[in-house]
């Protein structure tokens, strides 16, 4: 589970924070209402460095063994929801 945390300056209602899987689809994080959400926020995951129970690979079966890498891409918008 992870955690919002702020500035102490923040005046704004926190943002809604998403637990998200990393699956290749498009996935919101954060989001807020009109007038919420405003300032510094941080949106971190529980863990210690470099071991981090909260974050996992899962590699399927029949994989070969050895080193995998990906990249995750960020897109901010400033948007009405489409719901």
């Amino acid at each position: 589970m992870d955690k919002l945390k702020h500035k102490s300056d923040n005046q704004s209602v926190a943002p809604t924070a998403t637990d998200v899987t990393l699956n290749g689809n498009t996935q919101t994080v954060l989001s807020a209402e009109a007038n919420a959400g405003m300032g510094t926020w941080l949106d971190v995951y529980a863990g210690t460095d470099g071991n981090n129970e909260n974050v996992s690979l899962y590699v399927p079966a029949g994989n070969l063994a050895g080193d995998y890498n990906s990249s995750i891409t960020w897109t901010l918008e400033d948007s009405p929801s489409a719901e």
